[in-house]
């Protein structure tokens, strides 16, 4: 059974591919977590509910490129009608194929959220490094899914 999101309905400050960079325990026992997202996050906010999601947009983006080409191919008057049907059938095919593995990817990538303060923030090439306190009790699920988070996104929603 899913956790149920705490996060509210409203739209998040800043969504982000991301890199991880460390997790490590400071000298006062709080975990913190550097990351580096791939976006520039306004400045002035300390305090965020995090989400570390799937990011879909690989997904969407190879499903899109292949309804633009169905629609190229339906548009086509060149091809023999049965030819065309083939060709078609093939690209449907191939997007049920995509839809099938992000249906996949999204129940082996379990969402992570928790509350958290940001203690240091640097921006540096269009990037925003930060370091952010982790809570102890999300450090094992995020330990788990580490070597899952190169295929998640970071969503920042203010507290």
């Amino acid at each position: 059974m899913a956790k149920k999101s705490t996060v509210q309905e409203a739209l998040p400050v800043a969504t982000s591919v991301f890199l991880f960079d460390s997790l490590k325990m400071d000298k006062s026992l709080y975990w913190d977590l550097k990351i580096a997202m791939k976006t520039i996050l306004p400045e002035g906010f300390r305090e965020y509910t995090v989400k570390l999601s799937l990011n879909e947009e690989p997904f969407n983006m190879r499903i899109e490129d292949l309804q633009n080409r169905l629609a190229v191919i339906k548009d086509q008057k060149q091809l023999f009608s049965a030819e065309q049907k083939k060709e078609m059938s093939d690209i449907e095919d191939q997007i049920e194929e995509v839809k099938d593995e992000m249906k996949e990817m999204l129940e082996i990538t379990p969402a992570i959220e928790f509350e958290t303060v940001i203690t240091k923030i640097e921006w540096k090439n269009g990037d925003t490094i930060f370091t952010m306190n982790l809570p102890a009790e999300q450090v094992n699920e995020f330990n788990d899914n580490r070597s899952k988070l190169s295929t998640y996104k970071i969503e920042l929603y203010r507290k």
